[in-house]
């Protein structure tokens, strides 16, 4: 029968400190961002060095304090996106007035046509959606085709 050594590597935690100026410098990118994916968060805290670019030390611990400052309303529920669920249903309005004030809040001109091609512009990762969104679809009136994992030959 073996018996087990205590490892030699000893983790370092992070102090209350340090995890109070994480969660400071989360909230904040979250704020710049919002709404935003875990994901999304994950590669800002990556970008400006707060956490290591590791699924298990980096993304689980900015999934574990984002969800501390949610559940202590330090940033709000609605924030954060998970843009894989779907929730399906009837958009319903309370009568013909409300839904013709809609309907010309969504009227866009479709300046694109009269155009000899056609434009569309795809994207490899979903976090990146939130950012390119204002851009694409909004300012340019085209559509964001968003890909994941193995897009394949199409």
């Amino acid at each position: 029968m073996s018996v087990y050594e205590p490892s030699p590597i000893k983790r370092q935690r992070r102090s209350k400190a340090e995890l109070e100026a994480l969660d400071r410098a989360i909230a904040g990118i979250v704020a710049e961002i919002e709404p935003a994916t875990v994901r999304q968060v994950f590669y800002q805290a990556v970008v400006r060095g707060l956490v290591p670019k590791d699924e298990a030390r980096g993304y689980k611990l900015v999934q574990r304090r984002l969800l501390k400052l949610r559940e202590s309303r330090e940033i709000p529920y609605g924030w954060i996106t998970d843009n894989v669920r779907i929730v399906r249903g009837h958009v319903r309005y309370e009568g013909p007035e409300d839904y013709a004030q809609v309907a010309a809040e969504f009227y866009r001109r479709d300046y694109w046509a009269e155009s000899p091609v056609s434009v569309e512009v795809w994207l490899e990762k979903d976090a990146l959606a939130g950012v390119l969104e204002a851009v694409v679809v909004e300012e340019c009136g085209l559509d964001l085709h968003v890909t994941r994992g193995y897009a394949s030959v199409s």
